[in-house]
């Protein structure tokens, strides 16, 4: 058996008490647990915010750029929230900060996604080391007209060649969202198989 120390215990208590949930039903332990690992969470992140906003904004305001009073003064709009008569205002920055944060995946995710992966799929076909490679680019290129066919003509559509497509993108999403789940889920029996494990080690079974 290993030697447990404060910290071992404690996580050994958690582990039990969150495993309760599944191993027997809604209980007070489980309560507890999870009471406690939101609130030192929102603590954990509080304090990461404050010094956030104490280093990346009050500091460089007080050495003399002013451009910080930007995003401090967005900040402070949403405190408007509180008012009747200013309420509207936390639309402002919630607003600007949901168009930067599209504006920065959107360009991330057309680089990567869109345009590298084009032209990977070219020069698959154009100079192929194999085969099955060739039937690969093959595969992922018809997958990913069919799923622009199933987005772009979003009416049901009932004859042609375009009806196959449409069909064939419905069923590729279909199967693309299933392996999302599969990963999901085996990620989940992954840190349950951790948590297994630490407990294991504890009481000397390794």
């Amino acid at each position: 058996m290993a030697v447990m120390d404060i910290g071992m215990v404690t996580s050994l208590v958690f582990t039990f008490g969150v495993l309760s949930l599944a191993l027997y039903k809604d209980n007070h332990f489980y309560r507890i647990c999870e009471s406690v690992f939101i609130g030192s969470s929102l603590g954990n992140i509080f304090i990461m915010a404050y010094k956030s906003i104490i280093n990346d904004s009050v500091m460089p305001l007080l050495a003399g750029d002013i451009v910080y009073l930007i995003p401090i003064f967005l900040g402070l709009l949403f405190y408007a929230r509180f008012s009747k008569t200013w309420k509207f205002l936390p639309r402002w920055p919630t607003a600007i900060m949901a168009a930067i944060g599209v504006a920065i995946v959107a360009r991330g995710w057309i680089d990567s996604y869109v345009i590298l992966g084009t032209r990977y799929i070219i020069s698959q076909f154009f100079n192929p080391p194999n085969i099955l490679v060739l039937i690969n680019a093959f595969i992922v290129l018809i997958i990913s007209i069919s799923f622009l066919v199933y987005h772009i003509f979003t009416f049901n559509v009932q004859k042609g060649s375009v009806s196959y497509l449409h069909r064939l993108g419905r069923y590729a999403q279909i199967f693309a969202y299933s392996l999302i789940f599969a990963g999901l889920v085996i990620g989940g029996f992954s840190l349950i198989s951790s948590r297994i494990d630490f407990i294991l080690g504890v009481f000397g079974f390794k």
